[in-house]
């Protein structure tokens, strides 16, 4: 199976999944910047909007880390349920030649 065929038969899971992505590095980059621009005027100090918007930076980045792996983790299920589907109709089909052989 080349690249071609992968792309035609996955392309709007592929779409969505660039989306996905997109929007979220969108979001790790501006809604910080905006939530630090909202406390400017109760926080006048450079130094103190620019460690909240680094921190901020940093659990959002935690949170789409976690939504990956979790993500990542129910991709391979997936694909383990599958090889157990396809391991079993060749068992059976394995062992209904054994008996038609006997």
């Amino acid at each position: 199976m080349d690249w071609s065929s992968i792309f035609a038969a996955y392309w709007r899971e592929l779409l969505v999944a660039t989306a996905i992505v997109i929007i979220s590095l969108l979001f790790w980059w501006f809604w910080p910047k905006q939530k630090a621009k909202r406390l400017q005027s109760t926080m006048p100090d450079a130094k103190a909007q620019a460690e909240i918007e680094d921190s901020l930076r940093k659990t959002i980045g935690q949170l789409l880390g976690v939504f990956a792996f979790l993500a990542g983790a129910g991709f391979v299920y997936l694909q383990f349920q599958q090889q157990q589907q396809v391991f079993e109709r060749q068992y059976q089909q394995q062992q209904r030649a054994k008996e038609t052989l006997k």
